[in-house]
C-alpha cells in the first residue's frame, strides 16, 4: 500500500472512532426493556434479507428467533404482518422504509409476543391504522426508527403491553392533512382492569417534530419514563397527558415553544378496575417559550435501572443529530457504498429555487465527487469535498436538473452514484389559486404549489400500495383507501377562493363507476363545523355523470363522453353564481345556482378523491380510477379557455416530471396534420400533427423508400425532405417522443405517399407550354400556330417524334 493510502486509511478509520460516540448507536436498550429477563430479539438466529412485503411478511411471522435486514423500501397494501415473537429487525442503510402499510406486534389466539426489537427503520403512510400497533406485547425495543404520516397514530402500546423502550426515534406529519394527528397511545381502553401495573414504557431521546398535536405519549396505568426528549411541535395541543393513574417521571427534557408541555396531573378516574390519579413528576426540563400547562402532581416512581442524562439544554443538538433512522447496523456487506438519500429526493417537481443538495454518506466514503447539469448526459464536475452537501449555481424556476455524487473510498476508488433528478417549482399564473400535479413520489404527491406558499394541505394519505400512474397522477384503483383529506384551520389557508368568480380544473380517469346509490366525490369541502362555508363538491355518480354540489344546489352537467380514458372537467362560477361546465372542452351545462356567490366556498374540511356525506365527509373512497393536475383559479372562464386547458399548456393531463414520466405524447399513435406533398421535382414537405407532453416533445419523421432521408429527432412538427429523384414516389411515417428522462415514444402514424415533381429546366423544343412534358396540348398550340403560318411540316415531324420518345412520362432522354 502507498503512504498515501496508508495515511487516507488511518484518517478514515481516526474518523470513524470519532463520530461513533456522536451517532449514539446503542449495543443494548436502557430503561424497562432491560427488566425481567430484558429483550435480546432475534440474537443468535437465522438472519434473513427482505427486499418485499411478501417475503417481510413470512420472515417476521412464527416464533423461531430471527433477524431480518430490510434493504430499500417495501411498498405495502391493506395486510398487515404481525411480528412473531424472538425477532429483531433491522433497517440497512439509511432508505429502509415499510411504506403504505400497518405493522403489528400484536397477541395471536390469546398468546403473548414477547422480545421483539426493531431498529432504524423509517415507517411512512402507514395504512390502514398506526405505522406500527404493539398490542398484548411484552419485552419491545423500538430504537432509531422514524415514523410520519401513518393513518392513525404512529406507534402505540395498548393491551397490557409491558416492558417496553422507545429510544433515538422521529416522529413527525408532513402537513396537517390528517386532524388525527396522535402520535403516541399508552393503553387504549378506560377503565380496564387487565391492563393495572402493565404498560411501563421508557422513552428517550425521541424527537417528536413537526405537525404532531398530541399523545407525546399520553397513556393510562403505566409508569412511563419520559427523558432527554426533544419537543418542536409548535402549534399542538398538548405533549404529556393522561388519565387512569397514568406516571410520568418527565427528565431533562427540552420543550421548544410547544403549548401545554404537560397536562392532566392530578385527574382522578375511578371505576372497576379501582381508583387512579394521574402523576407526573417534571425534573430538570427546559421550557422555552411554551404556553399553557406545566402543571406536576404526585412522586410518580423511581426507576429500577440503571440510566445516564444528558444536560437538557444540549438536548435539541444531541436529538436533533441522532434521532431517526441514521445508522448503519446489520451485515456490513449490505450496507450502502453509493450515496444515498438525496435531497431534494430523487423525481421531487416542486424544489425549492435556493435549494441546497445534500445527501446521505457511502459508509467507506471520505470525500464526494460532485457532478450536477441540466441533462443526465453532460454533467459537469464541482470538484471534490468533504462535507455532504453541495449549493448549486442559480437555480430557474420551472426547470429540470441532474445531478450524481461518486463517493471517494480510503483507497482512493470510486463507486459511481445513481444520476438524481428533480425540478424547480414552476412559476405560476397570478390567478391561479392552487394548483396540485401529484408528480411526485408519494408522500410528496399534495404538494400544494399556490400564491400561498404557506398553506398546510399538503402530504398525501391515500393508496399507498401504488406506483403513480406514468407521469404522477393520483392513483385511486385501490377502493379501500383512496383519499386525501385535508384541514384547513385559520382564515388564510382555504382550499377555495373566499367568493367567486373562481374556475376548477381536473383530469379523471375512472375504471370502474360509482357503486348504485352512492357518488364519488373527485373533488369538494364540507363547512363543519363552521357553517359560513359552503359545502361545495365535484361528484361522479353511477350513470356516469358529473355533478356539482353547491349546498342543497344539484346541477347535472353532462354524461362522459370517454368511459375507458382520460376526461378533463372544467367548472366555473361567475361573480352572479352563475355556474358553467365543460366535459372535453364541449359545454355541458348552463345553471344559475341557488346560492350567494359571495360566500365562502371553502370549508373546514377538503379532500380530493373521497366518498361521504356524513361526519365530516372524509370517508374512503368509491371512485376507482385516477385524478390528476386540479388547478383552482380565482376567475372565471369561458370556452377559449376550456379549449386551451384541454388541448395543450397548463395542466395537460398525466403530465408529471420528467423522472416519473413513462407516458409518451398524445396523440399516440401519431397522426398526421398535413400528409406528405411535392414542393419540387427534388422536396417534399409534411407536417406532423402537434402532440402534447409537460416536459417538451420531438419528431421524427421516416422515410421507407430507399433514397429518402430520415428526418433525426427534430422540435419542429413540420419536415422538408430533399436530394430527391425526380417523379419519384416517396413513402413517410412520423412518431413523436417527449424530452423526460426516459424519452417515452409514441408509435408511428399511418404511411403516407408522395412523389416528386418532374424537372425542367432544360426543357426540349415541343415543350410548347413548359409543363415538362409533351402532350395533346403541345399539339393543340402546334396547331394555332400551323394556322397562322408560324410552323412548318418539319416542326410537326419534330413534335410527334420527341412525343412518340417522351410521351407523357420523360426521363432523362428527354429533359437532362
Amino acid at each position: 500500500m502507498s503512504d498515501r493510502s496508508c495515511f487516507i486509511g488511518i484518517l478514515f478509520l481516526f474518523v470513524l472512532l470519532l463520530c461513533r460516540p456522536c451517532l449514539a448507536v446503542d449495543s443494548e436498550p436502557i430503561g424497562w426493556a432491560t427488566l425481567d429477563g430484558g429483550t435480546t430479539g432475534g440474537q443468535g438466529g437465522e438472519v434473513v434479507t427482505v427486499t418485499n412485503k411478501a417475503d417481510f411478511m413470512s420472515a417476521v411471522s412464527g416464533d423461531t428467533p430471527r433477524i431480518v435486514q430490510v434493504v430499500g423500501t417495501i411498498h405495502g397494501d391493506e395486510s398487515i404482518p404481525n411480528v412473531g415473537c424472538n425477532k429483531t429487525i433491522l433497517g440497512i442503510g439509511y432508505d429502509a422504509q415499510l411504506v403504505g402499510f400497518t405493522v403489528k406486534i400484536t397477541d395471536t389466539g390469546g398468546v403473548m409476543r414477547r422480545n421483539v426489537i426493531v431498529r432504524n427503520l423509517t415507517f411512512r403512510g402507514g395504512m390502514p391504522q398506526d405505522g406500527l400497533t404493539c398490542r398484548r406485547a411484552t419485552h419491545i425495543w423500538i430504537d432509531h426508527c422514524t415514523f410520519f404520516d401513518s393513518a392513525d397514530a404512529l406507534c402505540d402500546f395498548s393491551d397490557q403491553c409491558d416492558y417496553a423502550t422507545v429510544s433515538w426515534c422521529k416522529f413527525y406529519y408532513t402537513s396537517k392533512i390528517n386532524n388525527h394527528r396522535l402520535a403516541c397511545l399508552v393503553g387504549s381502553t378506560p377503565d380496564n382492569p387487565p391492563d393495572v401495573g402493565k404498560l411501563n414504557i421508557t422513552w428517550h431521546h425521541n424527537w417528536w417534530g413537526n405537525y404532531c398535536d398530541q399523545r407525546m405519549p399520553r397513556g393510562r396505568y403505566g409508569k412511563d419514563h419520559v427523558f432527554n426528549n426533544y419537543y418542536s411541535c409548535s402549534g399542538n395541543y398538548y405533549c404529556i397527558g393522561g388519565d387512569w393513574g397514568f406516571q410520568v417521571l418527565a427528565e431533562n427534557n427540552y420543550f421548544d415553544h410547544v403549548n401545554n408541555p404537560m397536562k392532566d396531573a392530578g385527574t382522578v378516574s375511578s371505576g372497576i378496575s379501582g381508583t387512579f390519579t394521574t402523576e407526573i413528576k417534571s425534573v430538570g426540563n427546559i421550557f422555552n417559550g411554551c404556553t399553557g400547562s406545566q402543571t406536576t402532581y404526585g412522586s410518580a416512581f423511581v426507576p429500577a435501572y440503571p440510566y445516564t442524562l444528558d444536560p437538557a439544554a444540549n438536548i435539541p443538538a444531541i436529538v436533533q443529530a441522532g434521532a431517526g433512522a441514521a445508522i448503519l447496523i446489520g451485515d456490513p456487506a449490505l450496507w450502502p457504498t453509493k450515496a444515498t438519500v438525496p435531497t431534494p429526493a430523487n423525481g421531487e417537481g416542486n424544489a425549492a429555487v435556493a435549494s441546497t443538495l445534500t445527501w446521505r454518506a457511502g459508509n467507506t466514503a471520505v470525500s464526494h465527487n460532485v457532478y450536477f447539469g441540466s441533462t443526465p448526459s453532460d454533467l459537469v464536475s464541482y470538484g471534490s469535498r468533504t462535507a455532504t452537501s453541495f449549493t448549486p449555481p442559480t437555480l430557474t424556476a420551472d426547470t429540470e436538473y441532474y445531478w450524481r455524487i461518486d463517493e471517494v473510498a480510503a483507497d482512493a476508488s470510486v463507486i459511481t452514484g445513481d444520476v438524481w433528478a428533480f425540478k424547480t417549482v414552476p412559476v405560476l399564473p397570478s390567478s391561479l389559486y392552487h394548483y396540485w400535479p401529484f408528480d411526485v413520489d408519494f408522500l410528496d404527491v399534495a404538494k400544494v404549489f399556490a400564491s400561498n406558499p404557506n398553506n398546510p394541505f399538503g402530504a398525501a394519505w391515500l393508496d399507498t400500495n401504488t406506483e403513480f400512474l406514468g407521469a404522477g397522477c393520483l392513483d385511486l384503483t385501490c377502493p379501500k383507501d383512496g383519499l386525501i383529506a385535508g384541514w384547513s384551520d385559520t382564515s388564510t389557508n382555504k382550499i377555495f377562493p373566499n367568493a367567486a368568480p373562481m374556475t376548477i380544473s381536473l383530469w379523471f380517469k375512472p375504471t370502474a363507476l360509482p357503486s348504485s346509490g352512492n357518488t364519488a366525490c373527485m373533488l369538494g369541502s364540507l363547512p363543519e363545523p363552521d357553517t359560513t362555508p359552503k359545502k361545495f363538491r365535484i361528484e361522479l355518480l353511477p350513470s356516469g355523470a358529473c355533478r356539482l354540489t353547491v349546498d342543497t344546489a344539484l346541477p347535472e352537467f353532462g354524461n362522459l363522453p370517454v368511459f375507458n380514458g382520460w376526461n378533463h372537467v372544467l367548472v366555473s362560477i361567475n361573480a352572479s353564481g352563475q355556474l358553467r361546465a365543460w366535459l372535453n372542452a364541449d359545454e355541458s351545462g348552463s345553471v344559475t345556482l341557488a346560492t350567494s356567490a359571495s360566500n365562502n366556498y371553502n370549508g373546514q374540511y377538503a379532500g380530493i378523491g373521497f366518498y361521504g356525506d356524513d361526519g365530516n365527509g372524509l370517508h374512503r373512497g368509491d371512485y376507482i380510477g385516477y385524478i390528476d393536475d386540479i388547478a383552482i383559479w380565482k376567475v372565471s372562464s369561458d370556452l377559449a379557455f376550456a379549449q386551451t386547458l384541454y388541448n395543450s399548456g397548463f395542466g395537460r393531463t398525466a403530465i408529471g416530471t420528467s423522472t416519473s414520466d413513462v407516458l409518451p405524447p398524445a396523440p399516440d399513435p401519431m397522426t398526421w396534420l398535413a400528409a406528405p406533398s411535392s414542393v419540387s421535382s427534388s422536396e417534399v414537405t409534411m407536417t406532423a400533427s402537434t402532440a402534447y407532453d409537460y416536459n417538451g416533445v420531438e419528431y421524427y419523421f421516416q422515410c421507407l423508400t430507399p433514397g429518402g432521408h430520415d428526418s433525426g429527432w427534430q422540435t419542429g412538427s413540420t419536415y422538408t425532405d430533399t436530394g430527391l429523384m425526380i417523379d419519384t414516389s416517396y413513402t413517410y411515417r412520423v412518431k413523436a417522443r417527449d424530452k423526460s428522462i426516459h424519452q417515452n415514444e409514441t408509435a408511428y402514424s399511418s404511411e403516407l405517399t408522395a412523389a416528386t415533381l418532374y424537372d425542367c429546366l432544360a426543357p426540349i423544343e415541343s415543350d410548347l407550354d413548359g409543363n415538362c412534358q409533351i402532350d395533346l396540348f403541345d399539339f393543340a398550340l402546334l396547331g394555332g400556330m400551323w394556322l397562322e403560318g408560324q410552323n412548318d411540316i418539319t416542326d410537326l415531324v419534330q413534335l410527334a417524334a420527341q412525343w412518340l420518345v417522351c410521351n407523357r412520362n420523360p426521363g432523362t432522354a428527354c429533359w437532362q
